[in-house]
């Protein structure tokens, strides 16, 4: 829309200054731009990453809690130690790295609570390391470190499968792990209310394009198992 009105405004100072007579742009229409849909890891690849994720020193950690978490990844470059109660098992989301790279609040200003499973509050406690910030240390890392430090990982697991002749998993952003994690929860009979509210959207409406629950044998799992009786 910006660039529509930019162009027009060149053609009408052009027309005014008689330098050509008709104005192309006209009557044209914006066209929409098209979203590419993020795709969600298959269940067997989140159990390749997962698994890869507890024995990587490296960058294990990080991916752990984003696939326990769906986090988004400029809150977990903002996540502090102190932010995890282990004993309680909840992780508090109430800062994240603005694109100018400064930290503030969360996206929506909304603080939100993420419960998770005693085993995965105890592995992360045993796996704690930083002093502070669990991607960094004492600094928050970049986007762009973040982002070489998730690929290297990929590259890291890839490697290791390849070695036990397994297939390579292809490479997906970090966005893609939330897009993952609330279509796992979906799948597993999470209400849509409570995934919306887990994953930090202001709507059903945002979550709805976050899940890819368009699978068969899933949707025939689905009436099965919430189907009417009889």
């Amino acid at each position: 829309m910006r660039m529509k009105f930019l162009v027009n405004g060149a053609f009408t100072s052009a027309i005014d200054n008689d330098f050509c007579i008709k104005n192309p742009l006209k009557g044209a229409e914006v066209v929409e731009k098209i979203q590419p849909e993020k795709e969600a890891f298959t269940e067997e690849e989140v159990r390749s990453i997962i698994n890869f994720a507890k024995t990587d020193e490296i960058f294990g950690l990080p991916v752990y809690i984003m696939f326990q978490t769906g986090i988004r990844s400029q809150e977990m470059r903002a996540l502090t130690v102190d932010k995890i109660d282990f004993e309680g098992g909840i992780i508090t989301i109430d800062k994240a790295i603005k694109r100018n790279g400064v930290l503030g609040l969360p996206k929506n200003n909304k603080t939100r609570y993420i419960p998770i499973r005693p085993e995965a509050a105890e592995f992360i406690k045993t796996k704690i390391t930083a002093s502070k910030y669990i991607v960094g240390d004492t600094h928050y890392v970049t986007m762009e470190g973040f982002r070489g430090r998730y690929f290297w990982f990929f590259d890291r697991l890839n490697k290791q499968l390849k070695k036990a002749g397994q297939q390579p998993i292809t490479r997906k952003s970090p966005h893609s792990v939330r897009h993952t994690v609330a279509t796992h929860w979906q799948i597993n009979g999470m209400p849509i209310a409570m995934v919306c509210q887990l994953m930090g959207h202001h709507s059903t409406e945002v979550t709805d394009k976050y899940t890819h629950v368009n699978n068969n044998r899933v949707l025939s799992e689905a009436v099965r198992n919430y189907g009417l009786l009889g």
